[in-house]
């Protein structure tokens, strides 16, 4: 755990945050951004906001949850990764289909017979226009979570699962030649 706050790494603790931190205050600028993004979009299902607020609003979420989990799923405890990626996993799903739901008992029966072919595009218009609850970057950090998880259970970048042609470990060789080296010292000092 001493690595956890040698020099170095506290710098990069600091640079990170700062980048993190950045990005996240950067993105919320993007609807000041004066270029010529379009109007939101509109259509039997409604209008969404301006595009630049949508993609302000959406990128802010998926910067402020996404990252971290990458970060927590690469180094965080693998079972407390595993239970966070679950929740947020079933939270964002459940969010989702909630707000699915809603609008197919809400919106449909009360859309025009004009309207109601659109019920795909009411559907996404729903979730686009949601920036209050971030349920699509809330579901992609439970599923990094979980692929994080996937990932070191097989081994992926562990030494202990590199094999050698011979079958063995490159650990176990790294062990069989420290021994050797111990033996063959204590036998010269004799």
């Amino acid at each position: 755990m001493h690595w956890l706050f040698s020099k170095t790494s506290v710098w990069l603790y600091v640079v990170c945050l700062t980048t993190w931190g950045a990005a996240l205050l950067g993105v919320l600028h993007l609807h000041r951004v004066s270029a010529d993004w379009g109007h939101g979009f509109c259509g039997p299902w409604g209008c969404t906001a301006p595009t630049q607020a949508l993609a302000s609003y959406h990128g802010f979420w998926f910067i402020l949850l996404v990252p971290p989990a990458l970060v927590f799923g690469k180094w965080g405890p693998i079972q407390q990764v595993r239970r966070w990626g679950v929740v947020a996993l079933l939270a964002g799903l459940i969010g989702l289909l909630g707000l699915l739901g809603y609008q197919l008992l809400v919106w449909y029966p009360n859309a025009s017979q004009y309207a109601r072919p659109y019920l795909l595009q009411r559907l996404l218009f729903s979730v686009a226009d949601l920036v209050d609850v971030p349920l699509v970057p809330l579901t992609i950090a439970g599923a990094t979570c979980l692929a994080a998880v996937k990932m070191r259970a097989n081994g992926a970048g562990s030494i202990e699962r590199n094999q050698n042609p011979d079958g063995a470990t490159v650990a176990q060789q790294q062990r069989e030649e420290h021994a050797d080296r111990e033996q063959a010292t204590s036998v010269s000092k004799r």
